[in-house]
C-alpha cells in the first residue's frame, strides 16, 4: 500500500485482519527540516550522470490507446524497469 500526503489519523485495522504490512518512509523529511541542505544538493551533484530509470517500454503520443497500452502492461504484473510516455 502507498498513500502520498496522508494526513490525520488512519485506522488500519481492517489492514492488520489482512495480515497487510504497512511501510512508511517521509523522503523529503531533512529537506523539510532543514538538515544540511548542501549536503543533500551535493549528493543529487555527485549522482548526476550515474544513475538512470530503467525505461523498459516507450510509448509515444499522451493519447487514449497510449494510456490503455500502459495501464495494460503494468496490469500484467509482468513488466520490468518503466513504461514512459512521451509527449
Amino acid at each position: 500500500m502507498a498513500t502520498t500526503d496522508l494526513t490525520g489519523t488512519t485506522d488500519i485495522e481492517p489492514l492488520i485482519q489482512k495480515s497487510v504490512s504497512l511501510h512508511v518512509e517521509m523522503v523529503f523529511s531533512r529537506v523539510i527540516a532543514g538538515h544540511n541542505l548542501h549536503r543533500q544538493g551535493q549528493i543529487l551533484a555527485d549522482l548526476a550522470g550515474h544513475v538512470r530509470p530503467i525505461v523498459t517500454t516507450q510509448l509515444h503520443g499522451l493519447t487514449a490507446d497510449s494510456m490503455r497500452e500502459a495501464h495494460r502492461l503494468a496490469e500484467s504484473g509482468r513488466t520490468i524497469g518503466k513504461t514512459v510516455i512521451s509527449v
